[in-house]
């Protein structure tokens, strides 16, 4: 089996790269130079097709040792591009020997699809890919989301957007086409909209998943499945780990609607990986902050925080007591990537988050402490705000030990740190 035991670029200026891409496989050890030769020519303009949407001359020539060179002159193809043109190569039983593109790995560099990703954690992940020398679009109906989340990328060449919900299959099917990874955010999300709107929880959450997990079988993308704290459920215990039980509470309370949902679609992901072998890697969120996000939906640390720079009473529903871990976006971006880099992470489901527990009470405290406020602190009840039939989570805390297991990391930014973080980031500001 070929093995990349050195990676490097070989160039001969600033406008002029070139790759060596030797054959692994055994039929090509008896071909000489002449019939390795006509097999590349015979999918010269298949390749130069492709090649030639970078707008950059190439040339492909044997070199010996049944080692083929590829020559480009010009703009050095990126992204998607370069991956496509490299992939034809691949299917033609060769691999890189030398290769290398500043800021980008062969083994990482991709097409990524990021549903959901003018939200506020979807936007910060695609930075993140952006960053990493990946390609990436996104699917996004800005129901929840917000352009603005977008604007430090719009500009990128290698961003696309896509306006269509993840419900429109049309949408749905041009966006998948191309991509290598996809990234499944898109979701009806936040305590305020699930309990208004169970319906529209369900429909949005299920079907359209099945649908993303079907096209991925078909075209053979690896496939991040965001899922939540909230398949636990009222689960008992101090410390949820994977294997926990999910305990729902009665269906005449539509706050379950969310959770059981979410918990379908781990169902089917795990599934499709099972049957048809489709790489699939499942994260449960828990209790991600950070700049971009917006109290709108029941989030309670803007919440908070809006109002301590204000001035104004901040209020917490119940008695204050409930117990939540709170992780930067920006760590859990981190461990999302870094798992989906992880072979050990396929067909695993992995809670993500911060496993420091703090009260509802004391987040309070602590963002008026951080915002410099005087405002006093008033207590509702859940019913004034979310209706009689709500049913809340008294503890959610999350065991991190296979996150930290598989990636070496877990979210660990004090919480005062985090809030500094958010107050000090511009409204909609990068």
């Amino acid at each position: 089996m070929w093995k990349s035991s050195a990676i490097s670029l070989a160039c001969s200026g600033k406008k002029t790269s070139t790759w060596l891409y030797k054959s692994s496989d055994a039929s090509f050890r008896n071909l000489n130079e002449a019939q390795i030769s006509d097999r590349i020519a015979s999918s010269r303009e298949r390749v130069g097709n492709e090649h030639s949407r970078c707008g950059t001359p190439f040339s492909l020539s044997p070199v010996g040792g049944k080692v083929v060179r590829l020559h480009s002159c010009g703009v050095v193809p990126r992204g998607y591009y370069l991956r496509r043109l490299a992939n034809y190569l691949v299917s033609l039983s060769f691999r890189p020997d030398f290769f290398s593109v500043p800021n980008c790995n062969w083994n990482t560099m991709s097409r990524c699809l990021v549903t959901g990703g003018a939200g506020f954690i979807g936007s910060h992940l695609v930075e993140r890919l952006l960053d990493q020398g990946h390609s990436v679009d996104v699917l996004d109906n800005v129901s929840t989301g917000d352009l603005v989340n977008l604007r430090g990328v719009v500009d990128h060449p290698e961003f696309r957007f896509f306006q269509g919900s993840i419900t429109d299959p049309i949408a749905v099917t041009e966006a998948v086409r191309g991509a290598d990874v996809i990234y499944h955010l898109a979701a009806a999300v936040g305590v305020k909209l699930v309990a208004d709107d169970p319906v529209r929880t369900i429909e949005t959450n299920i079907d359209p998943t099945d649908a993303m997990l079907r096209l991925a079988v078909q075209g053979g993308q690896k496939f991040f499945l965001a899922s939540t704290s909230e398949v636990y459920g009222k689960n008992p215990r101090e410390v949820w780990s994977e294997v926990d039980d999910l305990v729902f509470g009665p269906t005449t309370k539509p706050r379950w609607a969310y959770g059981c949902s979410k918990a379908i679609d781990e169902f089917l992901a795990l599934a499709y990986h099972q049957k048809f072998g489709l790489d699939v890697v499942i994260g449960r969120f828990f209790n991600v902050v950070g700049p971009r996000q917006v109290g709108d939906y029941g989030m309670v640390v803007p919440r908070f925080l809006e109002k301590a720079k204000r001035g104004e009473e901040l209020t917490i529903y119940d008695d204050g007591s409930q117990v939540r871990c709170f992780a930067h976006v920006r760590e859990v971006v981190d461990a999302v990537t870094t798992l989906m880099e992880t072979p050990a992470a396929v067909g695993e489901v992995v809670n993500i988050g911060s496993d420091r527990a703090v009260s509802i009470k004391e987040l309070a405290d602590a963002a008026i402490r951080v915002a410099g406020s005087d405002s006093k602190v008033c207590y509702k009840t859940y019913e004034s705000a979310y209706g009689s039939n709500f049913e809340d989570i008294r503890r959610r805390v999350p065991d991190v030990s296979k996150l930290e297991r598989l990636t070496g990391q877990k979210p660990s930014m004090p919480l005062d740190e985090i809030l500094s973080d958010i107050l000090n980031t511009p409204v909609n500001g990068k």
